[in-house]
C-alpha cells in the first residue's frame, strides 16, 4: 500500500509540473501555428525545435521591451502632467500664504501706525497744555504735564528742556525743585553741550 501511495504522489507532482509548463507550451504552440499555418502539417526535428524556441524567446523579449517602451512613453506625459499640477498647487499655496502674510503685516503696520499717531497726539497735547500753564505762571501744573510728555517720549529734547525750564521758573520764583532742575539740566548738557538754552538754565540753577 505504501508503494501505491508514493507512486500516486509522484504522479500528482508530475501533473502539477505539467500544469506550470502548460502556459508556456500553449504560447509556443500558438507561435508555431501562426508561423506555419497549422502545427500538424509539419514535423520538427529536435534541433529545429531548439532553434525555434530560441527565436521565440527572442521575440518574446522583443515584445516585452516594446511593451515596456510603450508604457514608459505613456507614463512620461502623465508624470509631466502630474508634476505640472503639483507644481501649480505648490505655487498657489505659496502665493496664498504670501498674501495672507502680507495682509497680516499690513494689519500689524496699521496697528503700529495708529499707536504712533496716538502717542504723538498725547505727547503734543501735554506739551501744548504745559505751555499754556507756563504762560499763566502755574509752574506746578506745567511740570506735571511736561513730566507726562517725557514719559510718553523720553527721547524728545523739547519735552525734557520744557520740564527743565518749568523747574527753573519754580526754582526762581518759589525756590522749589532747584535740585531736580539742576540734575535734569546737567543730564541734557552731556548730550547737548553746545546748546545755549541749556547754558542759560545752568546759570539759573547754579545761583
Amino acid at each position: 500500500m505504501s508503494g501505491f501511495y508514493s507512486m500516486n504522489s509522484v504522479l500528482k507532482n508530475n501533473r502539477n509540473l505539467l500544469r506550470q509548463k502548460k502556459p508556456y507550451l500553449d504560447s509556443f504552440k500558438k507561435y508555431l501555428k501562426n508561423r506555419n499555418g497549422t502545427l500538424e502539417n509539419k514535423k520538427y526535428s529536435k534541433e529545429e525545435l531548439v532553434l525555434l524556441k530560441k527565436k521565440y524567446q527572442k521575440e518574446r523579449k522583443r515584445e516585452q521591451v516594446k511593451t515596456i517602451t510603450i508604457t514608459i512613453l505613456i507614463l512620461i506625459p502623465i508624470l509631466i502632467f502630474v508634476f505640472f499640477i503639483v507644481n501649480n498647487l505648490y505655487e498657489y499655496n505659496n502665493t496664498k500664504l504670501y498674501k495672507e502674510y502680507s495682509i497680516e503685516q499690513e494689519k500689524e503696520n496699521s496697528i503700529v501706525q495708529k499707536k504712533i499717531k496716538n502717542k504723538l497726539k498725547k505727547y503734543n497735547y501735554h506739551i501744548t497744555e504745559g505751555d499754556k500753564w507756563i504762560k499763566k505762571k502755574h509752574w506746578e501744573n506745567a511740570i506735571f504735564l511736561y513730566k507726562i510728555a517725557v514719559e510718553i517720549s523720553p527721547e524728545k529734547f523739547e519735552a525734557n528742556y520744557r520740564l527743565a525750564l518749568a523747574y527753573s521758573y519754580n526754582c526762581t520764583y518759589k525756590k522749589l525743585d532747584c535740585d531736580k532742575g539742576k540734575k535734569l539740566n546737567n543730564k541734557l548738557q552731556k548730550y547737548f553741550p553746545e546748546n545755549t538754552q541749556l547754558q542759560k538754565l545752568k546759570i539759573i540753577f547754579d545761583k
